[in-house]
């Protein structure tokens, strides 16, 4: 562990410090983490196969294993975290090349046969209470789900299927960011503006000082941006309907064209999602979903949905006619449609 004895990533004693954070510590962190948990896994699957008693078994199997997965679940939850909210082109790159490294991590566990062998002996031993059954189910079915009953081509297809899809995702992410960054409305003008709480205000003005430095709250100029603490109040209280609707326009359109368009991110992610479905036996990928939740399957989903339609839609019409009166009344809009 030389030189890393103060990598923010591998103080998980607490709360993430992010203060601490730097970029250049997650590759030797979950390179170093990664190759622990390997070593500390293979000597958890030794014992596994040397234990017969339910109770040692039990905390081998289940309860070791999650605390040997613990530090990496803490560091990479962290650089995920600010992945997703703090994102930049030095964090993507070594995201992007760490990422099959946490991939590769997690099926060396999930795909392990001594752990299933394991656990499926675990269920046919006594002693067991029904929570620790409900978990050991839990995770038997688990690992059926991440390629434990695959071998050959058929597993090294899926693992690559589940790296693809990783990237995809992210792909994903990155698009829908980039395209909220893009967006901008500057407002000088205060007619508006004055209805808006005092938070928001001082919200658009620090975001304007990127172009506006003398902006003030009260003054302005403003800068509206799509991201929530921003959108959020300006839909709720700016008076203009064509400004709000220029605003509401621009954020659900997000990542709908151009080089971040996510429709084609978002075929490929449905198709290598039913890959993964078929290749474990699962006639879609929503039946693949069904069998970790309440639900038994597709049918009984949309025979739900079909009855909340039925019960919901004549009073989301009245309610939209209702709207409609309201803003020919109160803003002359004669057509909401």
């Amino acid at each position: 562990m030389s030189g890393l004895e103060n990598n923010s990533l591998l103080q998980n004693n607490g709360l993430p410090n992010y203060s601490a954070f730097k970029v250049e510590e997650i590759e030797p962190a979950i390179t170093y983490l990664t190759e622990k948990l390997e070593k500390d896994f293979e000597l958890l699957e030794k014992r596994m196969d040397a234990e017969n008693e339910s109770y040692k078994l039990y905390n081998i199997s289940i309860e070791e294993v999650e605390k040997i997965q613990y530090p990496l679940d803490f560091a990479w939850g962290l650089v995920r975290h600010l992945h997703s909210v703090k994102n930049n082109d030095e964090l993507r790159e070594v995201y992007s090349k760490m990422q099959p490294v946490i991939i590769k991590s997690g099926n060396r566990i999930s795909q392990s046969k001594i752990l299933y062998n394991s656990l499926v002996r675990l269920k046919m031993m006594g002693n067991l209470s029904a929570v620790q059954r409900r978990i050991i189910d839990s995770s038997v079915h688990g690992m059926s789900l991440n390629g434990i009953g695959l071998s050959g081509v058929e597993k090294d297809r899926f693992n690559e299927l589940v790296v693809e899809l990783s990237k995809q995702s992210t792909q994903f992410s990155n698009n829908v960011l980039d395209s909220t960054k893009e967006f901008s409305l500057y407002i000088d003008d205060d007619t508006g503006m004055v209805n808006l709480p005092d938070s928001a205000l001082e919200l658009f003005s620090m975001n304007a000082k990127d172009k506006y430095p003398d902006s003030t709250p009260d003054k302005g100029p403003w800068k509206i941006t799509l991201d929530a603490p921003s959108f959020v109040p300006f839909l709720q209280y700016h008076p203009s309907s064509e400004l709000r609707k220029k605003v509401y326009l621009a954020y659900i359109s997000r990542a709908s064209s151009g080089d971040k368009n996510n429709i084609p991110v978002i075929d490929k992610i449905l198709s290598l999602k039913k890959e993964k479905a078929n290749m474990l036996g699962y006639k879609s990928f929503a039946e693949l979903s069904l069998s970790k939740k309440m639900a038994n399957d597709v049918q009984e989903v949309e025979k739900l949905l079909e009855m909340i339609n039925k019960k919901a839609r004549k009073h989301a019409l009245k309610d939209f006619e209702d709207l409609k009166k309201f803003a020919k009344k109160e803003g002359g809009v004669d057509n909401l449609e």
